[in-house]
């Protein structure tokens, strides 16, 4: 199975993709962030940015964040029938993941590589016609290119945890609130 992220009806600062970055960011209004291929900075942040940013320095500092701006997640059957594929397909609420080998940020209009991540969540689901329509061509081996989207239930959004963060002696992080000012903390 291969997971995709759309995010094609998204503002542009919420542009998110998924090296790691070293950052810097000055306290107030003003911020500066430094990548490999150079820096941002200076001035004010718009609403979408700030949010932005502060989820990539929690990312960063390996922190579990819920992005605001992913409420689902994208899939395309690729392989077999399988256990793993109908468990994915069915209607009941279940944990997913799905890891990426590039995670990006948009802010000030620059982007921001942040290296591999995972994006997960407890208890996701697929819409029951999709599910439905996906199972029908996997029961008749036609699974292959057929696509689903997986969402969180209770219009909560996805999870997002850059891959270094992962120990294979914890469990995966409770996340971490956002933590701005004006902005209601995403579920």
């Amino acid at each position: 199975m291969q997971f995709t992220s759309s995010l094609k009806t998204l503002e542009p600062a919420a542009a998110l993709r998924l090296p790691l970055i070293h950052q810097h960011i000055h306290a107030g209004g003003a911020f500066e962030v430094r990548a490999r291929k150079g820096a941002v900075g200076g001035g004010e942040l718009p609403p979408l940015d700030r949010i932005v940013l502060r989820m990539a320095r929690l990312l960063l500092k390996g922190h579990c964040v819920i992005s605001p701006f992913m409420p689902q997640l994208g899939l395309t059957l690729d392989g077999p029938d399988s256990p793993t594929v109908r468990a994915v397909l069915s209607s009941e609420p279940h944990a997913m993941q799905a890891r990426s080998e590039e995670f990006a940020i948009t802010v000030a209009g620059r982007h921001l590589d942040l290296g591999p991540a995972l994006c997960f969540h407890p208890r996701a689901t697929a819409p029951a016609q999709q599910t439905q329509r996906a199972l029908a061509a996997v029961k008749t081996g036609r699974g292959d290119r057929e696509k689903s989207t997986m969402r969180p239930k209770g219009r909560e959004r996805l999870r997002l945890l850059l891959q270094h963060a992962l120990t294979a002696h914890a469990p995966t992080p409770a996340p971490m609130p956002l933590g701005l000012r004006g902005f209601p903390e995403p579920r």
